[in-house]
């Protein structure tokens, strides 16, 4: 039986800016993939339009990694993750436009 981290209430839309502002501050310095580059990227459009908060952004990146496989090398761990999250929040970009 496998636990899913769910939401309880939706987070202010200032707190999320002020949380995400603060997690980009702490990796300015990193270098990131172009993968990762893109997934910042979308979710800082996403969490200005207040479309995702960030604590969903967490709640997405636990459940994606309480499911990864323990075998995997993490650069692919996190490759993955990026490319699973780009996916889908592009699909709820692009749904939110038509």
């Amino acid at each position: 039986m496998g636990l899913k981290i769910e939401n309880m209430g939706r987070q202010s839309h200032e707190e999320s800016k002020v949380l995400w502002k603060l997690e980009l501050e702490s990796a300015k310095d990193l270098t990131l993939t172009p993968e990762h580059q893109k997934l910042v990227d979308i979710v800082t459009k996403k969490i200005e339009d207040y479309t995702l908060t960030y604590e969903e952004y967490l709640v997405d990146i636990t459940n994606f990694l309480k499911d990864a496989s323990e075998d995997a090398e993490p650069k692919e761990v996190i490759k993955n993750m990026c490319n699973q999250l780009i996916e889908k929040y592009g699909k709820e970009v692009r749904s939110e436009q038509d």
